[in-house]
């Protein structure tokens, strides 16, 4: 079976490469951003920033699996499965915390951008045939 194209792959490699980014910001704004500046983003300051470094050296964790996804396309199919289900789980758990626990609006535009970035992954690898064709 022919391979993908060039400017296919470049799209699956920017689109990994746009989810890295975002997972690396969010990991660094949990780990960094001082408790005082945690009303402007509509979360109340905590006493223990333990949870908030545990959940920001997840996202650096998952930015390396993008990283390592995006570098190397050939051997990446788990990488891209395991991505588009974090994506998912990430979507489903924000969206859920936003409409039946609290309503911040952070939570709801993290879980509208971890679905789009998600769903988009899902689209050009497995809709659009990057799973059936093979890389180049």
């Amino acid at each position: 079976m022919e391979g993908i194209s060039q400017g296919r792959q470049k799209l699956l490699i920017i689109t990994l490469w746009l989810i890295a980014i975002h997972s690396f910001v969010v990991g660094f704004f949990l780990i960094f951003l001082p408790a005082y500046f945690l009303p402007v983003f509509g979360f109340e300051p905590v006493q223990n920033n333990f949870f908030r470094a545990q959940g920001g050296i997840f996202h650096f964790v998952f930015t390396i699996v993008y990283i390592i996804a995006a570098t190397n396309l050939q051997n990446s199919r788990q990488l891209i499965i395991i991505s588009v289900i974090a994506k998912m789980i990430a979507t489903v758990f924000l969206l859920t915390y936003y409409f039946f626990i609290n309503n911040i609006w952070t939570v709801l535009f993290s879980g509208i951008v971890d679905f789009i970035l998600g769903a988009f992954l899902f689209y050009i690898y497995f809709v659009r045939g990057f799973e059936k064709k093979g890389i180049e």
